[in-house]
């Protein structure tokens, strides 16, 4: 296998350091992460910041409305994500009940 670790750790100790609320909370960051996430077309980060907003206190609601502020900025590709970040909420919601 390939070291891939002086790559990863790096930009992992960056991402733990920036993410964590300082000015801006971490529901806040995530929210933002979420709207570049969908202009970026990452469905792996799509997934991870939907966890992460939920676990910093997001709803929903406004985890759907970060992905429309992104759509603003991103136009149609961005709008393409928007319903696979509402199934995947759906899904999330569906497995607490």
């Amino acid at each position: 296998m390939i070291d891939t670790d002086f790559i990863v750790s790096p930009f992992l100790e960056l991402f733990d350091s920036l993410m964590m609320g300082r000015n801006l909370s971490i529901r806040e960051k995530e929210l933002i992460a979420i709207g570049i996430a969908t202009t970026n077309h990452c469905d792996s980060c799509i997934s991870l910041h939907i966890d992460n907003c939920i676990n910093a206190g997001a709803t929903p609601e406004e985890i759907l409305e970060a992905a429309g502020v992104a759509v603003v900025m991103g136009g149609g590709p961005a709008c393409s994500n928007v319903e696979k970040i509402a199934k995947i909420l759906k899904r999330k919601n569906n497995a607490r009940d």
